[in-house]
């Protein structure tokens, strides 16, 4: 088997509908999100900036994490604990309030192969809210397309003794793309009923709870 050659020139077509999973995918992480405005402004017929190759490196991003990830394993937890639990009117509703991104729910999902998938569907009780006095952090970035802070704001609200902390430049992996995080960990785990300060900055937060 021979090796591809990473600098061979070769023509990828993006249509609208692959640039649109090429930006979700970009918000994961600090570094590609970093690509975004430089792809709009090349798309809009603006100058390259210093050498920039927006496009090239979003597409590489998204194979990186498409190889990374597992579509099985993914489509399983889906199955068994998200759509055993959904209402086609619920799926409805929720298509109309994407607006332009509703396709990434009527057209770009794998949930169709749910009905012949066999994971079996989750216990009622799995959709029912975690109620403990067990200390918990909660660490969430705004920037997060798949777990928003809107869902670790809805855990606290029956976790007695958690601490949430949103961060202003996060993503989907809070603990790799801040640095202060580690610290907020740290100190969680060293005493878990106080809330933790860690070394972050004012301007890292966006809200305190």
């Amino acid at each position: 088997m021979s090796a591809i050659d990473p600098d061979a020139e070769l023509v990828v077509t993006v249509d609208e509908r692959g640039f649109d999973k090429l930006l979700l995918r970009a918000l994961y992480s600090r570094e590609s999100r970093g690509s975004i405005a430089a792809a709009l402004r090349r798309l809009g017929g603006g100058a390259a900036r210093n050498g920039e190759v927006p496009i090239r490196d979003l597409l590489t991003g998204f194979l990186e994490g498409s190889l990374k990830g597992s579509d099985a394993v993914s489509l399983s937890h889906i199955c068994r604990d998200e759509m055993s639990f959904e209402s086609a009117e619920q799926i409805v509703a929720a298509a109309v309030m994407a607006g332009r991104w509703r396709r990434k729910i009527t057209e770009d999902s794998d949930t169709y192969l749910c009905p012949i998938w066999p994971s079996g569907a989750a216990d009622a009780v799995e959709n029912t809210p975690v109620e403990s006095d067990v200390p918990a952090l909660l660490l969430a970035g705004i920037l997060d397309p798949v777990t928003p802070p809107d869902l670790a704001r809805s855990a606290a609200e029956n976790l007695a003794n958690s601490h949430v902390f949103e961060f202003l430049d996060a993503g989907h992996g809070v603990i790799y793309e801040v640095d202060c995080a580690g610290s907020l960990i740290s100190e969680f785990l060293d005493n878990p009923r106080q809330r933790p300060k860690g070394d972050c900055r004012r301007s890292d937060l966006f809200s305190l709870q």
